[in-house]
């Protein structure tokens, strides 16, 4: 729940328009998804198979991953801002959904 408060930078037409070096978070965003990529990737392959989608810390895991790549394509096309915005309200309710289940154990 703490990395939720970090800043959330997504609104990349307030920040400088210097398009020869992207900004840290670009950088973090493209990392994170390609690192969460490689995850979903070994879990695919691995013996549960695509049926591990079926849980619910693979769904999570799936929106955080989407987000992650719709942020980093959001200086390359700023349309995407909106998507960006909705990615981040379903990660919230799944990010409340597991802390309550945690919590109920």
């Amino acid at each position: 729940g703490a990395i939720w408060w970090l800043p959330q930078v997504t609104d990349y037409e307030s920040q400088s328009n210097d398009a020869s070096m992207p900004d840290a978070w670009w950088y973090y965003n493209v990392f994170g998804f390609g690192w969460m990529m490689y995850i979903s990737y070994t879990v695919v392959i691995g013996p549960a198979g695509f049926a591990a989608w079926a849980t619910f810390s693979m769904w999570s895991w799936t929106m955080v991953m989407l987000r992650h790549g719709v942020a980093a394509l959001v200086p390359i096309f700023p349309t995407n801002t909106l998507l960006s915005s909705l990615l981040e309200y379903t990660h919230l309710v799944s990010l409340t959904m597991a802390t309550i289940v945690t919590f109920m154990w």
